[in-house]
């Protein structure tokens, strides 16, 4: 596929939004869309990996539930609650 196809594959036959559509409007918004997948089971660093593959901007880090984190509020970073094996706890967000 050439980059030039890119935009056309948007929108459907019929005008509709589609899924890559709402990937891209991901990579500047504030919501938890990881692709339209639930990452919750997964283990940390195969969450890790899809997320800094969607956009690679974001500063991801795997972290045990319970544990003490900083409080400031950064749009840029991702947090990944993993439980005692390792997988994810909850549906990971920006800054949360």
């Amino acid at each position: 596929m050439n980059i030039t196809q890119w935009p056309r594959l948007l929108i459907d036959a019929l005008g509709r939004q589609t899924r890559g559509d709402l990937i891209a409007k991901f990579q500047i918004a504030n919501v938890p869309n990881w692709g339209g997948q639930s990452l919750v089971g997964m283990t940390g660093e195969e969450a890790k990996s899809v997320i800094e593959t969607i956009n690679p901007s974001l500063d991801v880090h795997t972290v045990p539930e319970g544990s003490m984190v900083t409080a400031d509020y950064r749009l840029n970073r991702v947090r990944i609650w993993v439980d005692k094996n390792g997988n994810v706890a909850r549906e990971p967000q920006r800054d949360w």
